[in-house]
């Protein structure tokens, strides 16, 4: 849903190397899933990568603490990361 070429390789027009639409998809994954603003400042200082790999877990809707839980994906993000 918010991954960055979703399964099939990088899309040239969602690459966040090249700026385009990477950061509305961030935007909108941060507004849709209503994240704090701290919990927001911290994906946002994040590598591409490690945005998307949050992103690719899915939607944070029904979680009872969204914000918590994207703290921990991005944590969980960083090791594979590495």
């Amino acid at each position: 849903q918010y991954a960055l070429g979703a399964g099939f390789g990088p899309s040239p027009s969602l690459d966040p190397a090249r700026g385009c639409g990477g950061n509305q998809l961030l935007e909108r994954f941060i507004a849709d899933n209503r994240l704090d603003e701290s919990s927001s400042r911290l994906l946002r200082a994040e590598t591409p990568e490690v945005q998307n790999a949050v992103m690719e877990r899915g939607s944070l809707v029904d979680c009872r603490n969204p914000s918590s839980a994207v703290m921990g994906r991005i944590r969980d993000a960083k090791m594979v990361v590495r």
